[in-house]
């Protein structure tokens, strides 16, 4: 039976009024023509509709219109009549077929124009889906779809079938079953001919192939193809119903683009979501920064890029639209040229780059330079200028190390970068002790290990899995000027240059840093408690614009409203080249156990003095912490012997810097500069707080002599710490007298406050407050009036107590 023969029995189907033997005909090719079955579905569900449906009014058009569209109504092409039937009944036959048809088609237009505002409903489209990606899911009109079923979907709407990792139209789909049934019967065929010819059955595998190769196809998974579909299917390409191939990523950026989405960072999103990305991923300066420096120009402006993250490392690259021109070359680059050396030639603080190129040469802080009279690491980023000599400030890198006799370092310097800890501490000054403590800590475990290098070397295979696992960062941003690198859930520090060949330039020492970094993460070298995010990313870069600078030998230092250094740069014609940035964190103190050769600290040592007498002012105070960073006793000598310098400031740092060192062999001086200094306030506050952190009982005699002096600011000033120093001690005797003491005038000012006029016992009410919170401090009571505390420490009990509680 043909489609229009059903098609013309759809009426007499529906009214239940065909006879047994024509409805099985009917409902057998329904079932095997998808055409008719979907025309008899729409003709039903239209008179079903009739009988439900009140009578309404519509034009000729419209019903013109539906009557095509549905399908309502077939003509069957006019019978031929009889050769010999009379004209006349021919006539009639013809008059009365055509009243007929014109009285039904009447009356199917009277039916249908009461199916006009369902019909009208029908023919509106559907208001559009609303679409939104997130996170590889499709959120469509607020239900969760996974992204690539959500594409799958629009894939089958369009008669497409999944092949693999391709797709094809339904049509190719039979098509590849059909190829599979050849080939499988010729397998037979082959089976069964090489059976015959040969004693044994051949493998499988052979007359696989040999089937393959007769018809000219090859396998494909689980089906056989020709060498073009392969290679198209291998590459993940749509076949389309017309027969033509398209690129995957083509038809789902169409299916994209339908819903109004855009691609943006490998991601589908809204405009509007893209737009909110774009606005978090610029670093702008704002109103923090009031001038424009090389340093704001350096950061304003940069897009910060999608992260790459292998295991705990997570680099951010930082990209710049137009980045400055800025022809220098880097230190690798510049000693492959054969016209740049390197020498031991300007002590043991730095070393001296000679730049006998054409270009001006770029020198990282933190570089490794290997060999010499012992290694070094480079302090400051310092450039060289063509043609030129420069001494580069720099520190000892091998506090195991012996002194030996080479005056050149190796072909391998600048290759590693030390440790960002280091670099950070650097940056503010932290000094060599410093470097050797955290060289020292990197180097534990590690035998015969003596320098940064070496821990690099027995990192090598873990540094090198991570490097090539994010190597490819600057193949996918070639406009790229700078990383900021993550560790674990923190981000540690950023690194910008002027230009992308710059960052090139460094990029391989930058990235086996980063590695080194991850592969040997502690928690004493971590960064401040910055989160390992975008936002954080990009909190971080902005607030380098609300920091001060200051020059310090040749490098800019970039330092907190709080004074910290938060980084450093160096700049040349007003272009910043290189910008490193750490995010915020306390250098602990060196270890004075280390050892280091003594003949390496004497030399160095002599070197500080030489800075000292030729720095300015303002950078004394630096190279005395520097000094008092080292850990050995000789840097202790040498501080006392500044207790007499003329520059007040100097005095101060040197007190104070004796004071976090710890030896006892600074007592002496200290408690002379404590007693001859009362009427110089801020060097007597840092003697008694440097006094209270060495915590020797010879300074609880003074301190006490203060404490019961008429003169309530320097007592104030003494109350204040002296819990610190008695803190320390475990002597019950020593105890015993100073707390004695101690509540003797409490019960002294107690008096003076009772005798004076309100106006005038304002500084000794201050002194009073103080002084109880001090005893509070020692003994652990809660009291703040002195009969509270004479009471309680009369009681022996109470003092039993308290000794034995001290011991504990």
């Amino acid at each position: 039976m043909t489609c229009n023969d059903t098609q013309d029995l759809f009426s007499d189907l529906f009214d239940g009024a065909l006879s047994g033997e024509s409805r099985q005909a009917v409902e057998t090719h329904l079932q095997s023509c998808p055409t008719c079955r979907t025309e008899y579905n729409t003709f039903s569900a239209g008179l079903k509709a009739l009988h439900t449906t009140g009578s309404i009014q519509t034009s000729d058009e419209f019903v013109e219109r539906v009557t095509t569209t549905l399908r309502i109504r077939r003509v069957s092409p006019p019978r031929r009549l009889p050769a010999l039937m009379p004209l006349a009944a021919a006539a009639a036959l013809i008059a009365a077929f055509v009243t007929g048809y014109l009285i039904s088609l009447s009356g199917v237009k009277e039916e249908l124009h009461r199916l006009r505002e369902e019909l009208a409903r029908r023919d509106r489209p559907a208001p559009p889906e609303r679409v939104e990606v997130l996170d590889n899911v499709a959120f469509v009109d607020g239900r969760r779809i996974p992204l690539d079923r959500f594409i799958a979907q629009h894939f089958e709407k369009e008669g497409l079938v999944r092949v693999g990792d391709a797709w094809i139209s339904r049509a190719m789909k039979d098509q590849l079953d059909r190829d599979r049934a050849r080939v499988q019967e010729e397998i037979e065929r082959l089976k069964k001919d090489l059976s015959e010819a040969r004693a044994t059955p051949p493998p499988a595998e052979t007359t696989e192939e040999e089937a393959r190769r007769k018809l000219g196809l090859e396998r494909y998974r689980d089906w056989y193809v020709s060498p073009e579909w392969k290679e198209n299917l291998e590459a993940g390409r749509v076949l389309l119903p017309d027969g033509q191939w398209k690129p995957q990523d083509d038809l789902v950026a169409q299916v994209m683009a339908e819903h109004r989405l855009v691609r943006y960072t490998g991601r589908w999103m809204t405009a509007e979501q893209r737009d909110t990305l774009l606005a978090q991923e610029y670093v702008r300066r704002g109103d923090l920064a009031s001038s424009d420096t090389p340093l704001t120009r350096a950061l304003d402006g940069l897009q910060i890029g999608p992260p790459m993250s292998y295991e705990t490392l997570t680099l951010y690259p930082l990209l710049a639209e137009t980045p400055p021109n800025a022809a220098v070359l880097g230190l690798r680059d510049a000693l492959a040229t054969g016209k740049v050396e390197l020498l031991d030639a300007a002590g043991a603080l730095a070393v001296r780059v000679k730049n006998d190129s054409a270009s001006d040469v770029l020198v990282l802080a933190g570089s490794i330079f290997v060999g010499g009279r012992f290694g070094r690491v480079i302090a400051r980023d310092a450039v060289v200028p063509a043609g030129t000599s420069v001494d580069v400030r720099a520190y000892d890198a091998e506090p195991s190390g012996s002194l030996r006799g080479s005056a050149d370092f190796s072909g391998d310097s600048g290759r590693f970068l030390i440790a960002s800890a280091v670099r950070r501490a650097m940056a503010s000054d932290a000094g060599q002790g410093y470097v050797w403590n955290a060289v020292a800590a990197q180097l534990t475990g590690l035998r015969r290990a003596v320098s940064p290098a070496d821990a690099y070397q027995a990192h090598a295979e873990d540094i090198a899995r991570t490097c090539a696992a994010l190597a490819k960062l600057l193949d996918s941003f070639p406009n790229a000027v700078g990383i900021v690198v993550g560790v674990g859930n923190s981000l540690e520090y950023a690194e910008v240059f002027a230009t992308p060949a710059l960052l090139r330039a460094h990029f391989d020492a930058l990235l086996t840093a980063a590695a080194f970094e991850s592969v040997t993460f502690r928690p004493e070298f971590r960064g401040g408690a910055l989160p390992n995010t975008f936002a954080s990313v990009k909190s971080f870069l902005e607030s380098a614009f609300g920091c001060k600078t200051e020059n310090s030998d040749g490098a800019v230092v970039l330092r907190t409203p709080e004074n910290r250094a938060l980084g450093h740069a160096v700049t040349r014609d007003d272009v910043a080249l290189h910008v490193s940035l750490y995010v915020e964190s306390e250098a602990p103190d060196p270890q004075a156990s280390l050892e280091i050769n003594p003949t390496k600290v004497q030399e160095i040592l002599k070197e500080y003095e030489k800075r000292l007498e030729g720095a300015p002012a303002v950078r004394k105070p630096a190279i005395v912490r520097e000094i008092a960073a080292l850990p050995q006793k000789r840097a202790t000598q040498h501080l006392v012997l500044h207790l007499g310098d003329p520059d007040l400031d100097v005095r101060r740092t040197v007190v104070e810097a004796l004071g976090r060192r710890g030896d006892p062999d600074a007592l002496k001086p200290l408690l002379k500069v404590f007693k001859e200094s009362r009427r110089d306030s801020a060097t007597f506050t840092a003697a008694a707080e440097a006094l209270a952190r060495l915590g020797h009982e010879e300074a609880v005699q003074p301190m006490l002599e203060v404490l019961e002096s008429r003169d309530p600011v320097t007592a104030g000033i003494v109350a204040d710490r002296i819990p610190t120093l008695l803190l320390q001690l475990r002597s019950d005797q020593v105890l015993e007298r100073a707390v004695a003491r101690m509540i003797a005038a409490l019960e002294t000012v107690h008096d003076r406050i009772k005798a004076l006029p309100v106006p005038q016992a304002v500084s000794e009410i201050g002194y009073h407050s103080t002084l109880s919170g001090a005893l509070r401090a020692t003994t652990g009571q809660s009291f703040t009036e002195p009969v509270d505390f004479r009471r309680w420490w009369n009681d022996p009990s109470n003092r039993r107590r308290f000794f034995e509680g001290r011991q504990r």
